[in-house]
């Protein structure tokens, strides 16, 4: 199968990483042939991409704007390459798929395969409140318009999870049999978890992370309230966050205010997290939406158990069962009774376990998967 794959850049999220996963995976097949289109080809993840896969870019600028510019670029790479499907994820590349694919299909009187993949859920608590049309700029909100209103010319569509599949069959119209839920390849390797080693002396502080970017999503401000309560409660505890954002300055203040100094570090970005996990007793994650959720996938393939919010998204079909953490409502009381009863009763048998589990979401189990929808949108 001849697939090009388009997305915006090589940039840290999660999007990136799943498809530079998938790329490298299709390119070890022999009945494959890759074509991975950037919109601008910077970021972090492009050192991790196999160097013998054929790379083009349509800007030297990460701007929606000079990528749009540049989009005669892309029309030449389909006459050029004729591949039978065509597969994007996030929202400018979806855009331009729906429309250009389907455009050059017209014109040329091909018949390229469109395959979208949606990587967040459209919800967040309030089931009435888009997403789309909220917290976002003008030129987001544009491409999410473009994007469902020619959704249908896609052929097949993917999401990182069931209720994101939900979403996008409520909101955008889309037919059930167009579309399926595959979870995200999140593990380069299957992880060795016989390894994996645990000793925790009663009475020591509690250490937790929380990885992602400081955004209004992440809803870092219920993770300091809950660190607040239960310091308040006498427990000796930390968090670090590791992670960048617009919102750095808000949260440095509200740190500030509530005098959690000496509680709760920013760490900033990190290329190796799954290295600095294994000194933590758990991970938090307070999210309000999530897509999928890889960095639970991370924290799991460390050993660590997962204290999560009851969010739209993946990280309660992730966290299913009580050896892999727990899933709470938005109460303080509820968080804090998790985080205590999940680290009392940790062993390391239950990190050898989640370990374990984490390797379900490997890339070479997933990315079959992957490869199997993709062929399916010859069927639809």
């Amino acid at each position: 199968m001849k697939v090009l794959m388009l997305i915006n850049s090589f940039s840290g999220g999660g999007g990136e990483k799943v498809f530079v996963n998938l790329a490298n995976n299709w390119f070890e097949r022999k009945d494959t042939e890759i074509v991975y289109v950037v919109g601008c080809d910077v970021g972090p993840n492009k050192k991790n991409i196999n160097p013998k896969i054929n790379i083009k870019r349509m800007s030297g600028r990460l701007s929606t704007w000079a990528i749009l510019i540049n989009i005669y670029k892309y029309f030449i790479w389909l006459h050029k390459y004729k591949p039978q499907v065509v597969f994007s994820t996030l929202e400018l590349s979806n855009a331009i798929n729906v429309t250009c694919t389907k455009l050059y299909n017209i014109i040329t009187k091909n018949n390229i395969k469109i395959v979208t993949r949606e990587a967040n859920t459209l919800t967040a608590m309030d089931s009435n409140n888009l997403l789309t049309q909220s917290n976002r700029g003008f030129t987001g909100k544009l491409l999410d318009k473009i994007y469902s209103y020619y959704i249908h010319n896609s052929d097949f569509i993917i999401a990182n999870s069931n209720d994101t599949m939900k979403d996008v069959v409520s909101f955008r119209g889309v037919i059930k049999d167009k579309i399926t839920s595959i979870p995200n390849p999140v593990l380069e390797k299957l992880v060795a978890c016989d390894g994996i080693s645990y000793s925790r002396v009663g009475g020591e502080r509690v250490d937790l992370v929380s990885v992602g970017r400081l955004t209004f999503q992440k809803n870092y401000e219920f993770s300091l309230m809950l660190i607040d309560y239960m310091r308040k409660l006498g427990v000796n505890i930390h968090l670090d966050i590791y992670g960048t954002g617009e919102l750095k300055e808000q949260i440095e203040s509200l740190i500030n205010s509530l005098e959690l100094q000496h509680h709760v570090s920013l760490k900033g970005y990190s290329n190796s997290i799954s290295q600095e996990m294994h000194r933590y007793d758990a991970f938090l994650m307070t999210s309000l939406w999530e897509g999928f959720g890889n960095v639970i996938v991370e924290a799991l393939s460390c050993g660590l158990p997962v204290i999560t919010s009851r969010c739209p998204g993946g990280p309660k079909d992730i966290i299913c069962d009580e050896r892999l953490g727990s899933v709470c409502e938005f109460d303080i009381t509820r968080f804090s009774e998790s985080i205590i009863s999940q680290i009392a009763n940790d062993s390391q048998e239950s990190r050898i376990y989640r370990c374990k589990k984490s390797n379900d979401y490997s890339s070479i189990r997933i990315s079959e998967r992957y490869y199997q929808a993709l062929g399916k949108s010859f069927n639809v």
